[in-house]
């Protein structure tokens, strides 16, 4: 895969991910409305270029609050050359998160097909992660 360039001309790479930990709590909950959320964080290594997304999902469902899935997981990418970590643009914060959640799609539903419950697939929609980016920005570090 090239990197792709954008019009700041900082370019950067996916170049692949990990699921480091997942838990499945099967609730006696019938039906399949979930609550989720993210908390996404980063590493950024100002002289390799490298920069490590950690993303971590929970669902929840409602009546009482109880959590049934969990999923840490980190995709990493590479930057055409090292950056200070302010010179790391908007566009790569926008879209590091979108780049990666298919993946992490994919993965609970087929953890959940996996499980046979009688509420069956997890699966999730189309999100718009805009509001995100300013998250993941503040909740980088260098190494």
């Amino acid at each position: 895969m090239k990197p792709i360039k954008a019009q700041a001309g900082v370019a950067f790479k996916f170049l692949n991910y990990r699921i480091s930990n997942f838990s499945y709590n099967e609730s006696s909950v019938k039906g399949n409305n979930f609550d989720i959320e993210f908390e996404p964080s980063g590493e950024y290594n100002s002289i390799t270029g490298e920069y490590t997304l950690k993303l971590n999902f929970r669902a929840f469902n409602n009546d009482p609050k109880f959590e049934v899935i969990t999923v840490t997981a980190f995709a990493d990418y590479i930057f055409d050359q090292p950056y200070k970590i302010e010179e790391l643009p908007k566009h790569f914060y926008l879209s590091a998160i979108p780049i990666f959640f298919p993946y992490i799609r994919a993965f609970i539903s087929t953890l959940t097909l996996q499980t046979n419950h009688e509420n069956g697939v997890m699966l999730l929609g189309l999100i718009n992660f805009t509001n995100m980016a300013d998250v993941l920005k503040e909740k980088t570090i260098a190494k």
